[in-house]
């Protein structure tokens, strides 16, 4: 009877952790990829808003020295009627996440790795396991206090209907 006890609440401990964490792995990993793409649609666009400003107040633009302000991008700047021009590290094609970003003059593409992405999914996922361990070690904390406590009338109950079975008529007493 208790070991059914335990292995039912422990059964319910273990779906409702699988039912919550695993969806709740795909979001995190969808979100942290989100964020990363925003942030380089930001920087995209800070750039290029930056140069057009300098642009249409008569200053002129220095797109090399704006591109290498950004550490760990590769970032490509086309002027309209101009030269490309790039700064940082290409990134390898298949880890890469890219933003683009375009004024009147100029067209920003900014590029990073996709590796800083994975650091964060993967200090997530381990905080959701580590978290998902602890449930299913309070859920079983709680199914054996459970088991206990439901057990014992259960067995002093057999216990009495032994003794009648043998002929021993005597009150149950505690």
């Amino acid at each position: 009877m208790q070991r059914r006890l335990l292995i039912s609440t422990l059964v319910v401990a273990v779906v409702a952790v699988l039912l919550l964490g695993v969806p709740l792995a795909f979001d995190l990993s969808r979100l942290r990829t989100g964020e990363a793409s925003q942030e380089l649609r930001h920087e995209a666009s800070y750039i290029a808003t930056g140069l057009q400003d300098r642009l249409d107040s008569g200053l002129p633009p220095d797109a090399g020295q704006v591109a290498r302000s950004l550490a760990n991008r590769y970032v490509t700047i086309k002027e309209q009627g101009e030269s490309r021009i790039t700064a940082g590290t290409k990134p390898p094609k298949r880890e890469t996440i890219t933003q683009k970003y375009a004024t009147k003059d100029f067209s920003v593409t900014v590029e990073a790795d996709s590796s800083f992405v994975s650091g964060q999914v993967t200090s997530g996922l381990l905080m959701i396991g580590w978290l998902a361990l602890g449930a299913i070690a309070v859920a079983v904390g709680l199914a054996l206090l459970q088991a206990r406590r439901l057990s014992r009338p259960l067995r002093e109950l057999a216990g009495a209907a032994d003794r009648l079975g043998s002929g021993d008529a005597r009150p149950l007493g505690r």
